[in-house]
């Protein structure tokens, strides 16, 4: 900085001096000990403030002026300088207005502890020790506890890993890094087959120590990289973001360094890590053998840096993500700066306000602001949504408070700033803004009670077919031939198999032979007794024996029962279809000389072309049902395709799954009171059996998807009521 000298002190010391005029009143002094570091080409600059840690971000105006607050110069000097540099006149009140805010910043000396010397022969004596700020007002959906001061460590590591920030370490590790994206891409399928073991003990304990050593890696690199651009680190601790558990590393000594890359580069450190460790894990698990140790470790530290590297690349999060785009966009406070901007904005639209001020960057911040507000306001939503319905049905309205009391405590915090006072100025002086309100209200509610609205009940339902036929083994039997195999249209009546059992004919042969001999052996009883015609009745009963005639009768009759029953079983042995479709079993021919027990399943043929729609619906919504009610239905396979179908029937009985059992407690008539009250909590729906109309090659059994039943018009508020009570328990509103 060239330091302008004020030649008035040649002046002869005979003569006395004249008080000096306002115009020539020397400036306040600011500190000596702040860190001044220039930002980017137009005159910004940075500013630390050493005894608190803080960091002040400066516009070309206000860092022209501090410049000139060095002691030497006087008001108007300082303004015929900001007149040459600007184009631009500074007031006296402007003057003052911006040496009084450096003071609140605390940015100016204290006149009574600087010593009378001459400017030139000034010295600066060791600066105390640091002071700590003041701890601020922290949220409950981002608290953080500094844990230690690294920088010292940080100074000692740095120069024996230098080689990482050099050109040629880049170019091979993204090398690597695409590598390794291209061997993921490859095997994926063998990848997902460690899906099924995500939830086990083992694999969470194993997950949660490789996410804590990958965070630390993750914050040490983000400090590395700051140390090696010449910035200081002194806090790295723990996070609590969204009830997450996190770790951090303050660098925000990177806003001192001024090239804008560099500063990126500080940001990019920690996620860059993480891709270089899931590359290691890529490798390492493509290498070993699969299901090993070593293979499952690998497999567990890429899926969790995967994770990591998805969630802090992502802008919405006040993570890397967001710090990189505040970096290239080179606007500090980007999330704060961009909420204030859109609450702004609502405070004009709703109630009458000033709108924001002129921004360059205005509708980048507020185009940024609306997505993450609606972002934050969503993972929010669906966080207290999924306590309230985990801890509600375990344990009711006591499990359903704390999700309540933690609403209160962060839900207002999402709403800071949208009124701001606005609109009790609008009530109080804001007629014509009141007069709106009041009409869009009671259009709103007119609109609610008059225009009618389609009613809908919806859920989950699953494809069957509308005729369905098993084919079972009429007998134990060896399959013989099949005549048809999986996908082939057959004719109602069809052969699809025949069936063998080895002996039969030869049974049936024997069968036919023994009552031959038994009706020969009825015919010889009979002709014995007609021969003996000399005889009185009484020796003719005695020879000939009618227990004989009658016992060899029964043979021949029981030999011809045999013989039918045998016949019937050769008839079974072909497999006919009593309905037309198509074959679903699979692999059907490859059962050929199988053995079959008496009812086991050799097919299933379905009739595709005609298909009917399950729908699990929610009891609450069954007394708005009827048949012949149109039904959309949207299956996962054709997501952006409706299909027509017709409610054809209503099952009669509801079903559900209840609730899993708590602990026993030992005591029988809690533990009962306990199963009553599961029994009475348990989530039930009713089946409705829909008929496809318009049914699609694209549709098949089996598929699932979600099905919309319109139930009528009705006016959309009696809608919107009947919906909120159906969401209370039956207690609270009856």
């Amino acid at each position: 900085m060239t330091t302008v000298l004020d030649h008035a002190a040649d002046r002869p010391l005979a003569a006395p001096p004249e008080p000096p005029a306002p115009a020539r009143r020397p400036l306040p002094v600011r500190r000596p000990d702040l860190i001044v570091r220039p930002r980017g080409d137009d005159g910004e600059c940075v500013i630390k403030d050493p005894r608190t840690g803080a960091y002040f971000n400066l516009g070309p105006h206000e860092s022209f002026l501090l410049a000139r607050l060095d002691g030497q110069r006087d008001r108007l000097t300082t303004r015929t300088e900001f007149e040459r540099r600007f184009a631009e006149t500074l007031s006296d009140d402007d003057l003052d207005g911006f040496v009084e805010l450096a003071r609140s910043q605390g940015f100016l000396s204290d006149p009574a502890a600087q010593p009378a010397q001459p400017p030139m022969a000034r010295v600066v004596k060791p600066l105390p020790p640091p002071t700590p700020p003041a701890k601020p007002h922290q949220s409950l959906l981002y608290w953080r506890k500094n844990v230690f001061d690294p920088d010292r460590f940080f100074t000692t590591l740095e120069p024996h890993i230098r080689f990482v920030w050099t050109r040629p370490f880049v170019v091979l590790s993204l090398a690597a890094i695409a590598a390794a994206l291209a061997l993921v891409t490859l095997n994926g399928p063998e990848l997902a087959t460690y899906l099924p073991g995500v939830l086990s003990p083992e694999t969470l304990l194993l997950a949660w120590i490789a996410l804590v050593a990958a965070t630390t890696l993750h914050e040490f690199a983000h400090g590395l990289t700051c140390k090696h651009y010449g910035g200081e680190v002194h806090e790295v601790g723990f996070l609590l973001m969204y009830f997450i558990p996190c770790f951090y590393c303050n660098v925000s000594d990177a806003w001192l360094i001024p090239q804008r890359s560099r500063r990126m580069l500080v940001t990019l450190a920690g996620g860059y890590l993480d891709l270089l460790l899931w590359t290691a894990s890529v490798f390492l698990w493509r290498l070993t053998v699969p299901h090993s140790l070593p293979n499952y470790l690998a497999w567990v530290i890429l899926s969790v840096c995967g994770v990591r590297v998805f969630f802090n690349f992502n802008p919405l999060l006040k993570l890397d993500g967001y710090y990189l785009l505040s970096d290239w966009l080179e606007i500090p406070n980007l999330r704060q700066r961009s909420w204030d901007r859109v609450a702004a904005h609502l405070r004009h639209l709703l109630w009458g306000g000033r709108p924001p001020n002129p921004d360059p960057h205005g509708a980048l911040l507020t185009a940024f602001g609306l997505a993450s507000w609606l972002y934050s306001a969503m993972f929010l939503g669906l966080m207290l949504w999924g306590m309230t319905r985990v801890m509600g049905d375990r344990f009711g309205a006591l499990g359903v408070a704390p999700a309540a009391a933690l609403g209160m405590l962060t839900v207002p915090a999402m709403f800071r700033g949208l009124s701001a006072g606005e609109a009790r100025r609008m009530v109080m002086s804001r007629n014509k803004r009141v007069a709106a309100w009041v009409l869009a209200c009671g259009a709103l509610a007119s609109a609610l009670l008059i225009v009618p609205m389609e009613d809908r009940a919806g859920g989950s339902f699953e494809l069957r077919p509308a005729a369905r036929a098993e084919l079972r083994s009429p007998l134990a039997a060896f399959v013989r031939d099949v005549r048809a195999d999986e996908g082939n249209r057959v004719a109602a009546g069809a052969l699809v198999a025949m069936l063998d059992v080895p002996d039969l004919p030869s049974r049936i042969a024997q069968k036919s032979a023994e009552i031959a001999e038994a009706e020969a052996k009825v015919r010889v009883l009979q002709e014995g007794s007609r021969g003996a015609g000399r005889t009185s009745a009484a020796e003719l009963t005695g020879l000939a024996g009618m227990e004989q005639i009658n016992a060899a009768r029964a043979q021949v009759q029981r030999l011809n029962e045999e013989a039918r029953h045998l016949q019937s079983l050769q008839a079974k042995l072909p497999v006919r279809t009593p309905i037309p479709g198509v074959v679903v079993t699979p692999h059907l021919r490859e059962r050929t000389g199988a053995y079959l027990k008496e009812g086991d399943l050799l097919c299933t043929v379905e009739e595709s072309s005609v298909l009917d729609a399950e729908v699990a619906i929610d009891e609450q919504d069954v007394a708005r049902l009827a048949p012949g009610q149109p039904v959309e239905i949207k299956a996962r396979s054709s997501p952006f395709r409706v299909f027509r179908a017709r409610v054809d029937r209503i099952a009669p009985a509801t079903a559900g799954a209840g609730l899993p059992p708590g602990p026993a407690t030992g005591d029988p008539t809690r533990d009962a009171m306990a199963a009553r009250d599961n029994i009475a909590e348990r989530p039930r729906s009713v089946i409705v059996y829909c008929r496809i109309q318009d049914a699609s090659p694209d549709l098949r059994p089996g598929m699932t998807g979600y099905a919309r039943i319109l139930c009528g018009k009705r006016p959309a508020g009696l809608i919107l009521a009947d919906s909120l009570l159906r969401r209370l328990r039956t207690q609270f509103w009856w």
